[in-house]
């Protein structure tokens, strides 16, 4: 029996789609991650109350699932999130959240902090670069509020941008007109979560 053999002309052909396939998945990997995970994932009634409290856009509300909250006691969180007290994104773009039922407001304002570190670690290079000036000046002009006593702990230059961009996002109402702009992208009322952010302090 002859063995069938494809031509050689159609060998290159197939190696070279394989090849821009693999590329374009590598190049789509996120949105491909996203798809795969929603096609299964269904938020428990408490991720939709703190979503619909914070007044996210479709854009928060989608990024906030996808971290796929967990809403924890305080001795889950400090086996979860090594130092941070209320919440942290685990490297697996995993949220854990402190629930604490005497503190919603608390529960509220680090469910959107946490969303807008998943947000700020998926901007581009060049939009985390037109960021950057903005954050700095929103942290100086609200230096006199201790912002950035809340940023002395962080190790990189990378790590404090990250930080300010969720700081500033949930708790910080003196920003840039164009930052303020930039934040309507991930909240319909950003006004919310500051007014939740105060009602703690």
């Amino acid at each position: 029996m002859t063995a069938f053999r494809t031509s050689r002309k159609f060998d290159i052909i197939f190696i070279l789609v394989l090849a821009l396939f693999v590329v374009w998945c590598a190049f789509h990997r996120v949105a491909i991650g996203d798809k795969i995970f929603f096609l299964s994932y269904h938020p428990n009634a408490e991720t939709i109350k703190i979503a619909d409290e914070a007044d996210f856009t479709t854009t928060g509300r989608t990024l906030f699932y996808r971290t796929n909250p967990q809403f924890e006691t305080a001795s889950e969180i400090t086996a979860q999130c090594d130092i941070e007290r209320l919440g942290c994104l685990s490297p697996k773009g995993q949220t854990f959240i402190l629930d604490d039922p005497s503190k919603p407001n608390q529960t509220l304002v680090t469910a959107a902090h946490e969303m807008l570190h998943l947000a700020y670690e998926r901007l581009s290079s060049n939009k985390k670069d037109e960021l950057e000036p903005l954050l700095d000046q929103a942290v100086a002009q609200n230096a006199i509020l201790g912002i950035n006593g809340e940023l002395e702990s962080e190790k990189t230059p990378e790590d404090r941008r990250d930080e300010a961009h969720s700081l500033l996002g949930t708790e910080y109402k003196n920003l840039p007109p164009e930052l303020e702009t930039y934040y309507s992208t991930y909240f319909s009322d950003r006004w919310k979560i500051l007014k939740a952010a105060a009602s703690e302090n």
